[in-house]
């Protein structure tokens, strides 16, 4: 028996579940011409008995032939092929992007346009969801299950839809799509800022950039509105859209004076809106400045002068040089008297005047002598607000009428601006020169 050659291996076609399948027959070599032959197959997809060939379904198959004689002999041949089945196809809805309703945390009437899938035979498609949407799942048992609903509601977030195509012979296709619903602007503004003035700015002002609102989540387009509201009450407002970018435009360096001020972002797309609001509250803390120089008198003139052994100090302005008088030595500032007033008092933020108030003075007088003893008289402080010259009272310096020399006192001043910021104290002399000594001669 010449057994023919197994059939090539086919594959389906895109309609079919099954492919015809050419099968060759077997023959008898050195026939015996007074044998009877009988030749068959087992095939149950064959055309005849005669011939195996036919429309053979998807997998692996076997067709064997027999060849048997009327004496009982038997041979037989066994042919071996497949048939393949197409691979299905699938493909899913692109990604979805859309807006809530208005003030709604979801989209409703959302279109999902079904997915691409195509086998010649024997499939089911099943979908699954999950995320922000509750799960559902659905397969062909039951009409219009097999692909998801639309039009639909979805929730604010991201959904996902899985689908999974499967046929009868194994072959699976997964593939996944997402419906992401967007909903009102979430907007988060610049942390709160503090600014010192450092005394460069030359002026009682900070530049400074406050920065922008950042945009969390939101679609375009995004209308941003922006107010200014500085430390005096005076608002600033601006308003835009803006689509691509999506984030505001940046405020820039901008000068904020002292005091605080408020900036709230506000922004709105056609799901909600947002707000938020920051400040920047900028300190003054450069205390004010001034310069003194060295003060130097000396004590009131005497226009007449008598002497006392008892009381040898001389006096001043002496209406009858024979009346004696309690003995001193001073140079006197009038009341009203600015020699000692501060003439150079500046700050950044305070105007000189509004500071007249706040100077701080202290007098420490320098220690003189007894004029019957010689000793130390200490002669204590004087101390005011104000100019000076505004102490209300003359100012006695104490003078040196014993020995002669000069006296040295100290002022010391400090001053406060309009904003609490203090000075150091700064120290001034004043040197008193004592008046001519006299001498009593004897002739």
């Amino acid at each position: 028996v010449l057994c023919p050659s197994s059939p090539s291996n086919v594959t389906v076609d895109a309609v079919s579940c099954d492919a015809w399948v050419s099968i060759g027959s077997p023959s008898i070599s050195e026939e015996c011409t007074t044998v009877i032959y009988s030749i068959t197959h087992n095939s149950i997809y064959a055309i005849d008995s005669s011939d195996a060939s036919g429309d053979y379904p998807i997998g692996p198959h076997q067709v064997t032939w027999y060849i048997s004689d009327n004496s009982g002999n038997v041979d037989s041949c066994v042919l071996s092929f497949e048939v393949f089945d197409l691979p299905p196809a699938l493909t899913v809805p692109a990604d979805i992007v859309v807006n809530a309703d208005f003030n709604q945390p979801f989209a409703s009437g959302v279109p999902v346009p079904v997915p691409y899938f195509e086998d010649n035979c024997d499939s089911t498609l099943t979908w699954v969801m999950w995320g922000v949407t509750n799960d559902t799942l659905g397969d062909t048992l039951e009409p219009d299950i097999y692909v998801v609903h639309s039009p639909d509601t979805f929730n604010i977030g991201v959904t996902y839809i899985e689908y999974t195509f499967t046929d009868g012979h194994g072959n699976t296709l997964v593939d996944t799509f997402t419906i992401t619903v967007t909903g009102p602007p979430d907007i988060e503004c610049p942390p709160d800022t503090t600014v010192y003035l450092d005394g460069n700015e030359g002026q009682c002002a900070a530049s400074f950039d406050p920065g922008t609102a950042e945009l969390i989540e939101g679609i375009p387009t995004i209308t941003w509105t922006y107010t200014i509201t500085y430390p005096d009450g005076s608002t600033v407002t601006d308003r835009y859209d803006r689509t691509d970018p999506i984030q505001p435009i940046p405020l820039g360096v901008k000068d904020f004076p002292l005091g605080v001020t408020t900036i709230e972002w506000h922004a709105q797309n056609v799901s909600g809106e947002d707000t938020c609001s920051h400040w920047i509250e900028v300190i003054d803390t450069i205390p004010p400045t001034f310069t003194v120089d060295p003060y130097e008198n000396c004590v009131d003139p005497l226009h007449w002068a008598i002497y006392d052994e008892a009381n040898p100090n001389p006096v001043w302005n002496h209406v009858d040089p024979l009346v004696k008088k309690y003995p001193v030595d001073f140079h006197t500032l009038p009341a009203g008297d600015n020699s000692l007033d501060l003439t150079s008092l500046e700050d950044n933020c305070c105007d000189s005047l509004s500071m007249v108030d706040s100077i701080h003075w202290r007098i420490e007088f320098g220690d003189t002598f007894d004029p019957l003893t010689g000793a130390i008289i200490n002669n204590g402080t004087l101390s005011g607000t104000g100019q000076p010259s505004t102490y209300g009272s003359d100012i006695l310096l104490p003078g040196d009428g014993v020995y002669f020399g000069d006296i040295v006192h100290h002022i010391y001043y400090w001053v406060a601006d309009c904003n609490g910021n203090r000075t150091e104290e700064v120290m001034r002399e004043i040197t008193i020169n004592p008046r001519p000594q006299i001498i009593k001669q004897d002739y």
